[in-house]
C-alpha cells in the first residue's frame, strides 16, 4: 500500500510557531518533535485517529500528543494537518 503524503496547512504551521512562543524554544523543540513523530504514523495509517465531532460535512480526525490535539483530514492519498490545538485552552476556541 502506498504511503499517504502529509500536507501541513498554514494554520497548523502557525500553531507550531505559537507553541514555540508560548513554552520557549528548547522545550518547544521536544514537543514539536513529538508532534511530528506522531503525525508520521498517518503516512501508513491515515485513519488511525478518532473522528473529531464537527458541524461541517468534512470529516476530521485527531491524534493526541501530550497536551496537543492534532486535527487532520484525509483526501485522495493525502493527509492534511489542519490545526494543532492546545487542549488546556477553552474547547470552544477549536475551529474546524
Amino acid at each position: 500500500m502506498p504511503k499517504y503524503s502529509i500536507i501541513w496547512t498554514n494554520e497548523a504551521f502557525d500553531d507550531l510557531l505559537q507553541i514555540e512562543d508560548f513554552i520557549g524554544f528548547d522545550k518547544a523543540q521536544k514537543t514539536i518533535d513529538k508532534i511530528i513523530a506522531c503525525v508520521r504514523q498517518l503516512e501508513d495509517f491515515p485513519l488511525s485517529g478518532r473522528i473529531q465531532p464537527t458541524q461541517t460535512r468534512q470529516e476530521y480526525r485527531f491524534l493526541v500528543e501530550g497536551n496537543y490535539k492534532i486535527i487532520y483530514s484525509c483526501r485522495t492519498g493525502k493527509v492534511y494537518i489542519n490545526t494543532i490545538f492546545d487542549t488546556r485552552q477553552d474547547p470552544d476556541k477549536l475551529k474546524v
